[in-house]
């Protein structure tokens, strides 16, 4: 069985725009990196257009959102797709409040 770690890469500027990729390394950092570089070289006209390039392009940001232990590729991707469903139904019923950070002192 191999650990795998489970990245949601969002669009800053619309939380319900994200991507959930997956990798067996332990820094998930590295894998964005080498997503980031795979961009830079769509833009350059090597490759071919992946769903993530179109949030690369924007405001973003990456967390490791889940890990786990697998035995094959197809549980990772079955995982995958459970957690892109858990966001879905959560972005769905979302809410927007006012998040003010300032304090009355009256």
């Amino acid at each position: 069985m191999k650990t795998y770690r489970f990245i949601k890469i969002t669009d800053n500027d619309d939380h319900r725009k994200f991507y959930i990729d997956y990798t067996s390394m332990s820094d998930y950092r590295i894998r964005v990196s080498i997503l980031w570089s795979k961009y830079l070289n769509y833009l350059e006209g090597e490759g071919k257009h992946r769903q993530v390039y179109d949030l690369l392009d924007a405001d973003w940001s990456a967390c490791c959102v889940a890990r786990g232990m697998f035995s094959n590729i197809e549980e990772v991707r079955m995982k995958r797709d459970e957690l892109i469903q858990f966001y879905n139904e959560k972005l769905c019923n979302y809410v927007q409040t006012d998040c003010s950070c300032v304090v009355s002192l009256a």
